[in-house]
This record gives structure tokens, C-alpha cells and sequence, in this order.
């Protein structure tokens, strides 16, 4: 129960930080924020999924957790697309 309220105190505050970070960075400093191209972002996922898998390969705890993971990601992940996803691409 603690971990989870760290992580949500965690989230919020990064979240929160994050915008007055990009206002600043934007308004004050003039700088030109630039999304990546779709194509570059999968393929950042596939190399970055990658090496992950091989990184737990090397150790039988951090294996089961990738594991684990995982397969939650893959229960997940239609609540997300149908929750998450669609608020995020509301805001835009």
C-alpha cells in the first residue's frame, strides 16, 4: 500500500514538473519542441524491448520478473488502449 502511494505521489509530481519544465523551456528559452516520428519511436520500442529481454536472460530473478511483467502488460493493455489512450489523445 505504501509503494503504491509513493508511485502515485511520484507520477503527479513528475507530471506536474514536467509541464512547468516544457512551459519554461518553450516560453523563456525559446526552444522548439519536436515530437519523434512514429517510425523511429517503433523502432526505439523493438531495440529497447530487445535489450531488455536479453538483460533478464542473465539473471533467473530478473527473468521471472520480465516475465511477469510481461504478461501483465499483455492483460493490460486493452483497458489502457481503451482508457488511458483515448484520454491522452483528447488532450492533444
Amino acid at each position: 500500500m505504501v509503494a503504491g502511494n509513493i508511485n502515485i505521489r511520484t507520477l503527479a509530481a513528475f507530471d506536474a514538473r514536467s509541464s512547468v519544465a516544457i512551459d519554461s523551456l518553450v516560453k523563456e528559452h525559446k526552444v522548439e519542441i519536436q515530437v519523434f516520428p512514429d517510425d523511429v519511436i517503433k523502432k526505439l520500442k523493438e531495440i529497447s524491448q530487445a535489450v531488455i529481454a536479453e538483460e533478464a536472460k542473465k539473471d533467473p530473478f530478473a527473468a521471472k520478473v520480465h516475465e511477469d511483467y510481461i504478461a501483465f502488460q499483455a492483460k493490460t493493455a486493452a483497458w489502457g488502449n481503451m482508457t488511458e489512450k483515448v484520454y491522452w489523445n483528447t488532450m492533444a
